[in-house]
């Protein structure tokens, strides 16, 4: 994988010498954690709820033009989202034609417009990590081929529109598929948006137990709403699917958060945030069976000059399915930052 992203990397410095194009903007990253866990299983060997330190992530992001149509971009480095944070990564890379300054037709691997959450890059998100259902809905950062097209509104509001037709869940095209058509609306009233997306999937799931199954006609759908502004920050989204371990398999899950930013203005400090997150997540919503699912997050986050912040979050597990392993309740502290 280094070699792969050195690769890229003299890949895009050869075009720029080439075209005689501007050196790529150059933006870094990098979130440091101290996680700790009690009750449930905690500290028994698993990874997942072992305390410990850990690189979040940590990378660089290359981005520009290649002329005036075509825009590029390469992120790369560790994060425990795709790995143990051990091993370097590619981690987003895209380009991008621009017919016009409305329409984009590209082919990617990152972030595609499934709602707010899925399409937050982790340091501009205001709780420390997605919600815990939505890699099970949909993969974090997929491949394949992006349409976009943005539209204003006058002055006052605007829509994003984008098709996406990506790779399955294991990253194949081999009897999987992933497509998506996402949306959001931002409003006339400042601070307040709403997204919406559908997509429909077909994966195959690897058990070792029984061997192979296979989900041919699964979708997911997302309504979402979010409020930014006079210092306040809230979003909510609901989403629903069918067909994950196999076709008949349905789920629905919710999230709501809120917060609100204090400033301070003393010496690096800024401002304190408080904030709150309620997770919700039925993994089998068509049947009678018990397997509700819910957590309760509170928060706070220091802003610490331009770039970097410190964040804290208590998640503590509220309900849960009956004859399941008790959950463990953690304690993370992070300091990030960004250029």
């Amino acid at each position: 994988m280094k070699s792969r992203v050195l690769i890229i990397c003299c890949m895009l410095l050869q075009a720029a010498l080439l075209v005689a194009i501007e050196p790529p903007n150059l933006h870094s990253a990098i979130m440091l954690d101290a996680k700790f866990y009690t009750e449930g299983n905690s500290n028994s060997g698993s990874y997942d709820s072992s305390n410990r330190f850990q690189v979040r992530k940590a990378a660089v992001e290359l981005e520009g033009d290649l002329d005036e149509k075509i825009e590029y971009s390469v992120e790369f480095g560790v994060s425990t989202c795709t790995g143990t944070g051990i091993n370097l990564k590619l981690m987003d890379a895209s380009i991008m034609y621009r017919l016009n300054e409305n329409f984009g037709l590209g082919f990617k691997q990152g972030h595609v417009l499934r709602g707010f959450a899925s399409s937050t890059e982790c340091t501009d998100r205001l709780t420390m990590e997605k919600p815990l259902f939505l890699p099970t809905f949909a993969t974090c950062h997929p491949t394949g081929i992006v349409a976009e097209y943005y539209h204003e509104f006058g002055a006052s509001s605007s829509l994003i529109t984008e098709i996406a037709l990506m790779n399955g869940a294991n990253g194949t095209l081999d009897g999987e598929h992933d497509y998506n058509l996402g949306a959001i609306y931002h409003t006339p009233l400042d601070g307040l948006a709403f997204a919406g997306s559908y997509n429909l999937t077909a994966a195959n799931y690897y058990d070792p137990l029984t061997a192979m199954s296979y989900s041919e006609d699964g979708y997911r759908s997302l309504l979402g709403i979010n409020y930014d502004n006079y210092n306040i920050s809230a979003t909510a989204e609901y989403m629903m699917g069918k067909g994950f371990s196999n076709d008949k398999t349905e789920m629905i899950a919710a999230y709501a958060q809120a917060a609100y930013a204090i400033p301070i203005n003393l010496g690096q400090v800024r401002y304190i945030q408080p904030l709150v997150l309620f997770e919700y997540w039925d993994k089998d919503s068509a049947t009678d069976a018990d397997s509700e699912y819910s957590y309760l997050n509170a928060g706070l986050n220091i802003s610490i000059g331009d770039h970097s912040k410190l964040k804290f979050n208590y998640k503590m597990p509220q309900q849960k399915a009956a004859g399941t392993p008790e959950q463990e309740s953690s304690l993370i502290a992070r300091l990030q930052m960004s250029f």
